[in-house]
């Protein structure tokens, strides 16, 4: 299958290339880049970069010059802009797979409270795209992704919450009335333009909590918990930005629900024994395990003395958090190995 990748001078958008060009039954058609934006990537491995020079290349909003081009488009853009290319793309007949935030809050009001600013889209444009999107956590909505022509792929943060959080809830192991995370991330979370606070002499030898209680992946985090575990919840929920490049660490505090906590990380064990891309340990994770992989690490402990069960999630916010799992949700969609192209290991760097 021909494929699209919009967004592709950024850090997601190289992070997908790379599992793209090891999928056996996909061609990459095109990139589509910022005006300004050097291709090949500053940076990119010898070993791919006459590949990336190959490439058809579109610059700019351009719908109909991608769909000349592919079947089916990548979306990696920040905030605010892949709502007009999903639009026009899906009416151009592309099945579209957004790693994007624009259609993942189902209330259309709420995303201005949330990513500071007016819906790219107007609203009945955003209900015709919520109407067909499907949520592609790959773990908790195979069976919808199957033949979706429309994906909205969650956030990393979400990403690490919900693979650690749903079974919990589910099984009757934890209360969804006393949820509280907290959660480092490298700085490629924030893209290849983050700002001074992304700057080495800002953030080496630092680290620093940021939008607290005003992160747009909260509500996130709270509808699909409501929507996989039936569990509606408040979260409350820390981020920080550590010097790392890459990486998620998620620690999540947990009030028992009534089911025995001793039992809840067989459980949880349980929950992913057949996962393709999940792994429950005994150990506490460590980011190492899985930078550059499509892989998540999960563990959880009960803490009998404070009464809490204290769970751990760990993934690369590159990979799983965002291209691989956008990878293994197209494969599920088109009905493929849901692991095709995922052998992939070595990071862009």
């Amino acid at each position: 299958m021909r494929v699209s990748v919009i967004g592709a001078g950024g850090y997601a958008g190289r992070e997908l290339l790379k599992y793209l060009f090891a999928h056996p039954r996909v061609e990459v058609a095109s990139v589509v880049l910022r005006d300004e934006a050097e291709w090949p990537p500053h940076g990119a491995p010898p070993s791919i970069s006459a590949r990336l020079a190959e490439l058809t290349v579109v610059r700019g909003f351009a719908p109909e010059a991608v769909a000349e081009t592919a079947e089916a488009a990548f979306l990696c853009l920040p905030g605010g802009q892949s709502g007009p290319w999903a639009l026009a793309l899906r009416r151009l007949g592309l099945a579209v797979f957004d790693l994007g935030g624009d259609l993942r809050l189902p209330d259309y009001a709420s995303y201005r409270t949330w990513y500071g600013g007016a819906h790219p889209l107007s609203a009945d444009e955003y209900a015709e795209l919520r109407a067909e999107a499907v949520y592609g956590l790959p773990e908790w909505s195979a069976e919808a992704l199957r033949g979706a022509s429309l994906v909205t792929l969650p956030g990393c943060y979400p990403t690490a919450a919900l693979l650690l959080l749903i079974p919990l809830l589910r099984g009757g192991f934890a209360s969804p009335d006393d949820v509280a995370i907290s959660a480092i991330s490298g700085i490629t979370g924030a893209g290849n333009r983050p700002g001074p606070a992304g700057l080495f002499a800002e953030l080496a030898e630092n680290a620093h909590p940021y939008k607290t209680g005003r992160h747009q992946h909260r509500p996130e985090i709270e509808w699909a918990l409501a929507e996989k575990a039936g569990a509606r919840t408040k979260v409350a929920f820390s981020t920080q930005l550590a010097p790392l490049r890459r990486g998620i660490l998620l620690t999540a505090f947990l009030r028992p629900g009534a089911r025995r906590p001793q039992e809840a990380a067989k459980a949880l064990a349980e929950a992913y024994r057949d996962a393709a891309f999940v792994d429950v340990v005994a150990a506490e994770p460590e980011l190492r395990w899985v930078e550059g992989t499509p892989r998540a690490v999960l563990s959880l402990f009960w803490d009998g003395e404070a009464g809490r069960l204290i769970g751990f999630s760990a993934l690369d916010n590159l990979g799983k958090g965002a291209a691989a799992q956008a990878v293994q949700a197209f494969n599920l969609a088109m009905g493929w190995p849901e692991t095709a192209g995922l052998g992939a290991e070595v990071a862009l760097r």
